[in-house]
């Protein structure tokens, strides 16, 4: 042991004489490869701290990136499902009320007793 105790003490003070009279402390616990073991795993620690981390990060771009092309699509379907929409109840409309487009085409100017000429191809 580093801190072994002399086997005389000093007369008169009651204090026990060091074996380390420097002061100096010797790293203790176990070592490994020159390196103190707890040394090491702290080391180890904060590279899997940092390695998560990084991890975590480009998961988090990636999945954005991915939310943001999804997002993207379904603007577009939505935009055409509206047109879609709006289309079907102008027809609709136009079936149920057919004065509206007789009305419709008046205004535009169109003829109404134009003869309808059917012709077959033969």
């Amino acid at each position: 042991m580093a801190w072994m105790e002399s086997a005389s003490a000093q007369a008169g003070t009651g204090r026990m004489a060091l074996s380390n009279p420097g002061g100096v402390r010797s790293p203790g616990g176990p070592t490994v490869a020159g390196l103190r073991v707890g040394v090491i795993f702290r080391y180890l620690g904060f590279g899997v701290l940092f390695v998560a981390s990084l991890m975590f990060y480009v998961w988090s771009r990636v999945d954005v990136r991915k939310t943001s092309t999804d997002l993207g699509e379904q603007i577009a379907m939505l935009q055409a499902l509206e047109v879609e929409q709006e289309r079907l109840s102008l027809e609709l409309a136009t079936r149920r009320d057919v004065s509206r487009l007789e009305h419709g085409s008046a205004a535009l100017g169109l003829v109404d007793d134009v003869p309808v000429v059917e012709l077959e191809v033969q």
